[in-house]
């Protein structure tokens, strides 16, 4: 038998393929652009279609008994089909900061605490609901077509099957689904006047779909896994309250699994929860934007030649806020802008560099440091993707004072899938057979700042968004 787990981001895709052994056979990735002006964040869901496609159609010419595909994406962006299954139009990412008003209309009339306490979010124009609404009132034309409203996990699952399911945990990120009964918030999508059956079936991570029904990968059963986040935390073995997953994609992401109790007392600052695998236990994410996006960006316009600094990590003298596509927990505000403070005639290309990672860190450590307050712990902190970088995690281990695992595979993501379809078709028994077998530790990188270099910097940076947010 052979599994496969599809992980779709938000400028490629990757199919990683495994034997039921957890051998690691063969992985394929396309990529695909973006299109990105001042104000307008949009993905073709054509292209990206495309994209998909055609790592599976390579996959089939290497393998034709793929038994099973799990299927993890970005969250809030979603395609709109109309009757014919025609994509209406471009589909809008979470940067981009249409839907405010549309924001400030639902915040109105139900209020911040309702919809935190129906929707587990801190209400935001990043998720779907308001940028549905922004369609709906801005293109009325396009919204009357539409028939089907998906996000992009059940829209490539939907594509692959013709079957709508999708699961809680991308669900959540619209704004519109109650994690307490598991539904479509019915009160919610009244004001917002858009109809519950326009979007897919919710269904908990790991239930299957259906069978391919396209000339490649004709025997192949599809299985919904959902956010890509959750995806990752699955693949690394984390389902224990206290467990904290750092994940680092295009936006790097702290993601704590905590407990009902801590979900329902939540008053402490502009977080969100998404249900987990776990019963009762949910994922509370802290998320930075741009963070292999900032690295991309900074990997532009200086020298790649020390994407492995030396042992020795000194700061860099450097405040960078990583905020060039807005700012994420716990302020929250898309319209944020990055800055760099302390450049000399002395900064060189790696102070910069060094000073992107260091910037990242500082921002995770100062949301760590409200969650604590507010009595969120982690026990241990598992890296993933690319925060698996020895040089990014010898500086975030400085900053936050803590050790971190790494793993021998960073695409734990697509792991996450191939561990979800194992368990929906019985290939594996059990999470910790998964585990077992898919799941291999490299390592764990403690280099603690013994002598607070990075201190008094971090006492400075933590002032440094105040100072210049209405400059």
């Amino acid at each position: 038998m052979k599994i496969a787990g599809l992980d779709i981001g938000t400028s490629s895709c990757k199919l990683s393929i495994f034997a039921e052994n957890g051998e690691p056979l063969s992985s394929f990735s396309f990529k695909y652009d973006i299109q990105r002006n001042l104000s307008e964040h949009e993905i073709d869901a054509n292209v990206l279609k495309d994209a998909v496609f055609n790592v599976l159609k390579e996959a089939d010419k290497q393998y034709n008994d793929i038994n099973g595909l799990g299927i993890t994406s970005f969250g809030e962006t979603f395609v709109l089909l109309d009757n014919d299954d025609k994509v209406l139009c471009n589909s809008i990412l979470y940067t981009d900061n249409r839907g405010k008003e549309q924001l400030n209309l639902l915040i109105a009339k139900l209020g911040e605490k309702s919809i935190k306490d129906i929707t587990g979010l801190y209400p935001h124009e990043m998720y779907s609901i308001s940028k549905l609404m922004w369609i709906k009132e801005n293109n009325p034309e396009v919204f009357a077509k539409v028939k089907k409203i998906l996000l992009i996990e059940d829209y490539v699952a939907y594509l692959l099957t013709g079957i709508r399911q999708i699961s809680y945990s991308l669900a959540s990120r619209t704004m519109c689904f109650d994690i307490n009964n598991f539904t479509w918030s019915l009160e919610i999508l009244k004001i917002a006047g858009i109809e519950a059956d326009l979007f897919s079936k919710p269904v908990q991570t790991g239930t299957k779909v259906g069978f391919i029904k396209l000339p490649f990968l004709k025997n192949t059963e599809v299985v919904s896994v959902g956010h890509d986040q959750i995806a990752a935390i699955i693949g690394t073995g984390a389902n224990q309250v206290g467990d904290t997953v750092d994940g680092g994609g295009s936006v790097q992401c702290f993601s704590y699994i905590v407990d009902k109790k801590t979900k329902d007392s939540y008053d402490f600052g502009k977080y969100c929860f998404t249900p987990f695998l776990v019963p009762d236990t949910y994922v509370l994410f802290v998320f930075i934007y741009a963070g292999g996006a900032l690295l991309k960006w900074c990997s532009q316009i200086v020298s790649k030649s020390f994407v492995e600094l030396e042992s020795e990590i000194k700061p860099s003298g450097l405040l960078i806020l990583p905020h060039i596509l807005g700012a994420g927990t716990p302020y929250m505000n898309i319209e944020a802008k990055g800055a760099i403070l302390g450049l000399t005639s002395n900064t060189t290309e790696k102070d910069i560099y060094q000073g992107c990672l260091e910037g990242i860190a500082y921002e995770l450590k100062l949301n760590e440091e409200i969650l604590n307050k507010n009595k969120v712990y982690s026990k241990k902190i598992l890296a993933t993707g690319g925060a698996n970088s020895l040089m990014f995690l010898k500086i975030k281990s400085k900053i936050l004072k803590r050790s971190f695992v790494r793993y021998e595979n960073k695409d734990v993501g697509t792991i996450g899938c191939i561990m979800s379809v194992g368990m929906a078709l019985n290939i594996f028994k059990s999470y910790e057979e998964a585990c077992q077998k898919l799941i291999k530790v490299k390592d764990v990188v403690s280099c603690f700042d013994d002598k607070k270099e990075y201190l008094s910097y971090y006492k400075k940076y933590k002032k440094v968004y105040q100072r210049i947010k209405d400059i």
